[in-house]
């Protein structure tokens, strides 16, 4: 298994009865909202805002991913964070360090915040919705601040060895 396809195999619920909503949370955003425009600008907006008070509560070794041409984001409600995270070289280890985030994210913090690794630091993909406002990205920013803290002082070294010995039946190629 590729170091990609351990990063990437969660995707999700198999639950599909969301798309029963579907016509309801269209009237929602024509009625409420004020149409497609108006959603996805208030999307956009939010996500640069919230994007850039990321960065200033998580600090020093933070960037918003961008390409050359400055159009990664450009159009799209979504921006990728890097995380000061110390880089682990080791592709078992940052997998034994991404199960632990995921269990700690859902355990301690009632939350999944999918964590990646890409050319040689840790990002954190979020996206801008109607339903979020900028508080949410804070809260998600003190939340990343405090698991960086805890990774970098390898605190995910103690991943319960039931976890563990999962991890050692997958055999990963890196990069």
């Amino acid at each position: 298994m590729s170091n990609f396809e351990v990063q990437f195999q969660d995707f999700g619920t198999f639950d599909t009865s969301a798309f029963l909503c579907i016509p309801a949370a269209l009237h929602f955003r024509r009625v409420v909202c004020g149409g497609e425009h108006c959603v996805m600008a208030y999307c956009h907006d939010l996500v640069e805002r919230g994007a850039h008070r990321m960065l200033e509560i998580l600090g020093v070794g933070t960037a918003i991913m961008e390409n050359a041409e400055g159009t990664l984001s450009k159009d799209i409600p979504m921006v990728n964070v890097r995380l000061p995270m110390h880089p682990i070289a080791d592709p078992t280890e940052r997998l034994v360090m991404l199960t632990w985030l995921w269990h700690y994210f859902v355990a301690k913090q009632r939350t999944r915040i999918n964590v990646y690794f890409y050319d040689g630091a840790f990002w954190v993909r979020l996206s801008g919705q109607v339903y979020l406002e900028l508080a949410d990205f804070e809260w998600a920013a003190e939340v990343l601040k405090e698991v960086c803290h805890r990774v970098n002082a390898g605190e995910y070294k103690n991943l319960p060895e039931r976890l563990r010995s999962d991890i050692n039946k997958i055999k990963i190629e890196d990069e």
